[in-house]
């Protein structure tokens, strides 16, 4: 008998206004192509909103995730991120969440396939 869950993780980027956007979206594609090259496709949704410090662009992605059925929530700091809006992203999100952040190396590859691990291991915690 298997009673785990289905688990649907939105990733959602955040950054300051300080850094190009690109930066922190780059490396949330990067890590959602690694995680579905190690993993299911179907268990990540890579949200197309980036919070850039604005509560308006965290209710557009509590609205994107929720829409693509989105059951658990990682908020990926791809350049640090902005405190407020990530923070109301995870209290009015209903499931699950986790904070994560970009290891700032040349090495993206083998970064992101570390954090797709964690990933992996938290979402296996989550379903209890």
């Amino acid at each position: 008998m298997n009673n785990i869950p289905k688990m649907k993780i939105g990733i959602v980027a955040v950054s300051r206004d300080c850094f190009p956007e690109s930066l922190s979206v780059n490396r949330r594609k990067a890590l959602v192509d690694a995680y579905a090259a190690k993993y299911d496709a179907a268990d990540i949704y890579e949200c197309p909103v980036c919070i850039v410090e604005s509560e308006i662009h965290m209710v557009q992605a509590l609205e994107d995730i929720k829409a693509a059925g989105c059951n658990a929530l990682c908020v990926y700091l791809g350049n640090f991120g902005p405190e407020i809006s990530e923070t109301l992203l995870a209290k009015h999100f209903d499931g699950p969440k986790m904070f994560v952040a970009a290891f700032f190396t040349y090495h993206l590859g083998s970064s992101n396939f570390k954090l797709c691990q964690q990933m992996q291991t938290q979402l296996s915690g989550m379903h209890h």
